[in-house]
């Protein structure tokens, strides 16, 4: 059951419905339970929070106009700062498949009193890595690569020629024909990979990116035996354990995988020696 027209409840659900989201989608991208998604929409609950609109508008993609609404009809007014910043929102990059990335990608974040947009997190992110001494790199739900440092493109050995933000997924390098060969006992690897992507990428993944992005990725080798055959992970792995054929030799790795801010959609990973201390790049060790 819906709540009345013109209510919040009827609201939340149509901008939801727009998304091709469930409630639990939501749910998952906002933070909350599906019951209180179901409840909003019925009309039980007819005044979320401040905090609790916020979290919806973000992963309902919401900006601008739409936005205002939104928490008005919540029992909210948007500051005009805020309102402000929305539309200053940029409109991002053309992806490798021709479409833009989506209005999520530019979506505020609430972290404390203040609003960071999408893209100011990635940067702050990326600028983390290269930070880092360690090779680290940042990426998103649908695992498109965001960021990335000098030492992450010397341990897998690849040119940042082609490497613009937001085109490439760490599938694509994953189920490549060629660069796959590089991963010693590659099949496990594949597997712990897809269900960890699935965990990730459960709530974004009807969005037409991910559409997309999952038609290019079953054109490659045995990419379609293994999505059908991996369940998604219970939980967000903190590690991932690979080895990689170098030019130099063999390289046990262990990544650490943490999510920026509690964000849905932007990940900070970090890699580390596995089973052996051998330095991973000159001056930079555990």
């Amino acid at each position: 059951m819906l709540a009345p027209e013109g209510s919040f409840g009827l609201l939340l659900a149509r901008h939801r419905t727009r998304l091709g989201l469930s409630q639990a989608g939501l749910a998952g991208l906002a933070g909350c339970s599906r019951q209180y998604v179901a409840q909003l929409e019925a009309g039980r609950k007819l005044h979320p929070s401040l905090r609790s609109t916020h979290a919806l508008a973000n992963a309902l993609q919401l900006a601008g106009e739409e936005r205002r609404r939104f928490f008005a009809a919540a029992g909210h007014l948007l500051q005009p700062a805020a309102t402000a910043a929305v539309a200053r929102a940029p409109a991002g990059p053309v992806l490798a498949d021709g479409a833009g990335p989506s209005a999520a990608a530019w979506a505020e974040v609430e972290a404390g009193p203040a609003l960071v947009r999408f893209d100011e997190l990635v940067a702050m992110s990326v600028e983390a890595a290269r930070a880092t001494r360690l090779p680290a790199y940042v990426h998103d739900s649908l695992w498109r690569l965001r960021g990335w440092n000098d030492a992450a493109l010397e341990l897998f050995e690849v040119a940042p020629a082609g490497l613009a933000p937001g085109r490439l997924s760490i599938l694509d390098f994953l189920f490549d024909p060629a660069y796959r060969k590089r991963f010693l006992q590659w099949e496990a690897l594949a597997r712990a990979a897809l269900a960890q992507f699935k965990r990730d990428s459960r709530a974004r993944i009807r969005h037409p990116e991910a559409a997309a992005l999952l038609r290019r990725l079953r054109r490659l080798p045995d990419f379609r035996r293994l999505w059908r055959a991996v369940e998604a992970a219970p939980d967000g792995a903190p590690t991932l354990a690979l080895t990689l054929q170098r030019r130099g030799g063999v390289t046990h790795l262990r990544v650490l995988r943490l999510r920026v801010l509690d964000h849905p959609d932007v990940w900070f990973n970090v890699f580390l020696p596995g089973c052996s201390s051998e330095i991973l790049r000159d001056g930079a060790e555990s």
